[in-house]
């Protein structure tokens, strides 16, 4: 099982992502009700889509960088 990711909403709220597969930079998130509000009808939200910008490291994990 993959560990949640916790994803910033517009309305400053936190909202815990539990991700199927692991996380990629080609991973998008679709998260219902958390995107725009819909002008013409109260208390509707569009869809958030997430789209992760993941660095990996220069180096083999668990080994310090060479200096």
């Amino acid at each position: 099982d993959c560990l949640p990711v916790q994803i910033p909403l517009i309305d400053g709220r936190m909202k815990e992502f539990y991700p199927s597969h692991i996380i990629n930079p080609n991973t998008k998130a679709i998260i219902d009700d958390a995107g725009l509000p819909d002008p013409t009808n109260n208390g509707i939200r569009g869809q958030l889509i997430v789209k992760f910008d993941i660095e990996f490291p220069d180096y083999k994990l668990g080994r310090e960088p060479d200096e």
